[in-house]
Parts: C-alpha cells; sequence; structure tokens
C-alpha cells in the first residue's frame, strides 16, 4: 500500500501539468508577472487572431517547471488544454502555446499541426 502511494507521489510530481488551472483567457499568467494592462492587451490580440484567422493563441507563465523539460511540458500542456481549433477539418490543429517559466530562465513555444509547414516539428525553439 505504502509503495502504490509513494509511485502515486511520485507520478504525480512528475506531471506538473495536470495540476494547473484550466485557462480562463488566452493568457494564464501563473507566475504573476504580467500587469493587468499587458494580459489584457495580450488577450485582445490574441481573440482578434482566434476570430480573424482562426487559430488559438495560449500565453502562459509558469515559476517553473520543476525537473520536467520546458520542451514536454509545453506539449503536455497544449495536450491537456486543447489549445486550436480542433475538428473544423482535416489539418485544423491551429494553436500555438507560448510557454515561460520564470525561475528556470526558460521560454518554449509549441505549434499545433495546423500551424506548421511541411517538415517541420511540432514544437519551437528554447
Amino acid at each position: 500500500m505504502l509503495l502504490a502511494v509513494s509511485m502515486w507521489c511520485a507520478a504525480a510530481l512528475c506531471q506538473p501539468v495536470k495540476s494547473l488551472p484550466k485557462p480562463t483567457g488566452y493568457v494564464s499568467d501563473l507566475a504573476r508577472v504580467m500587469s493587468p494592462q499587458v494580459k489584457q492587451q495580450i488577450n485582445l490580440l490574441c481573440g482578434q487572431v482566434d476570430h480573424q484567422a482562426n487559430a488559438q493563441i495560449a500565453v502562459v507563465t509558469v515559476e517553473t517547471t520543476e525537473d520536467e523539460p520546458i520542451e514536454q511540458f509545453a506539449v503536455d500542456l497544449y495536450q491537456a488544454w486543447g489549445i486550436g481549433k480542433k475538428g473544423i477539418k482535416e489539418g485544423s490543429d491551429r494553436g500555438l502555446l507560448i510557454l515561460v517559466a520564470v525561475k528556470d530562465r526558460k521560454r518554449f513555444i509549441a505549434t499545433g499541426y495546423g500551424r506548421r509547414h511541411p517538415g517541420t516539428s511540432p514544437v519551437g525553439t528554447r
């Protein structure tokens, strides 16, 4: 029993994405580093892109990804939150996640398959 509980705790620590609150807008400033004005401006811009280009942009700040590589954290978060408009038509996963891990001093951009050009990977640069 103790082994099962400790394995569950270890798995939970390896998947911090699951503990994050669901987004309420295009900006999720979980590290609390953006001013309300900046969040509002980014939300307005992302809303325009969503309505005019049918592409969703999520901007997320976290304090840290712990020991998880930022690339994997971003891909897991992208999938968990369902960023991009899926199901409209084939290849319509037109999403973009901009992730900043403040204490880690890292950033990463993850894209959906509908935002990529042939021959590119599903994740961006650090």
